[in-house]
């Protein structure tokens, strides 16, 4: 009869940290890829900290913006603050747009769906840059109307009252 050999205890330990290890390392990948087969194909998953970020730099562009703004109320010549009003809303519709989905779905009912997983994006984020594009326009007009402009951050902060 021949002798069974038996593994030491510590090999054994090891074996199972490198086999769950391995386990768990496997399952995280999983759980990335799986969301390209659990969303449908023009569905654009915006991560939580992206979000955030692009927020973040909307809200210090938006506080340029009010400043510029209010300082060309006080100026005899407004329109001598129109390069940086453009600036800052091309850098807004910019941030806005990235947050925003290239396509708009629609269900069969004709009705809109959501195309990201942020459904209040989803709703008001082609009107806010159509209030965007429409600041510009103002802001390039001869003479210069900066309502528009200035109309941004009251609705932001009427979007973001809700919350």
């Amino acid at each position: 009869m021949t002798a069974v050999q038996q593994i030491p205890i510590n090999r054994w330990r090891t074996c199972l940290a490198v086999f769950f290890g391995s386990l768990l390392l496997l399952s995280v990948i999983g759980c990335a890829k799986i969301r390209l087969l659990t969303y449908p194909s023009e569905f654009s998953y915006l991560e939580a900290d992206s979000v955030k970020g692009v927020m973040h730099e909307m809200t210090i562009s938006l506080m340029a913006l009010d400043t510029v703004i209010r300082q060309s109320a006080d100026s005899a010549t407004p329109s001598r603050y129109r390069p940086e009003v453009l600036a800052e809303l091309q850098n807004l519709e910019a941030l806005a747009i990235s947050v925003s989905s290239s396509t708009t779905g629609k269900t069969l009912e004709g009705e809109a769906r959501p195309v990201t997983n942020h459904l209040l994006i989803d709703e008001h984020i082609d009107e806010f840059i159509g209030q965007i594009m429409k600041a510009r326009f103002q802001a390039e007009a001869e003479p210069p109307n900066y309502y528009g402009a200035g109309q941004l951050t009251g609705n932001c902060n009427a979007c973001h009252r809700m919350r």
